[in-house]
């Protein structure tokens, strides 16, 4: 089990170091099946996602809004492989992905 304090601080202090705009553009947005699979391929994982843990791939899930209009406080899920954040994926999306529409 990853420590999830642990992640959060890692992702708190790469923001103060880098910027948080250097951060936003170092990770892959996944919008799309498409941005799944490249997600995927990028990480390491097989494309149905299975145990990703065993590529050293952890979530950490972040906000309190089950939306995706862009407004704050939405709840973000961003991939961490090595400790590092390497994509993020806004849960309402995540589902719309899942249902096929997007």
């Amino acid at each position: 089990m990853p420590d999830l304090k642990k992640l959060k601080e890692s992702f708190d202090e790469l923001r103060k170091m880098i910027g948080e705009q250097d951060v936003e553009s170092a990770r892959i947005y996944i919008n799309s099946k498409a941005d799944m699979k490249k997600g995927a391929e990028y990480l390491g994982v097989r494309d149905d996602w299975h145990e990703p843990d065993e590529q050293e791939v952890d979530a950490y899930v972040d906000g309190k809004r089950f939306d995706n209009a862009g407004v704050a406080g939405e709840i973000v899920v961003t991939l961490f492989k090595d400790e590092k954040p390497i994509a993020e994926v806004n849960l309402a999306t995540l589902f719309a992905i899942a249902s096929g529409t997007v």
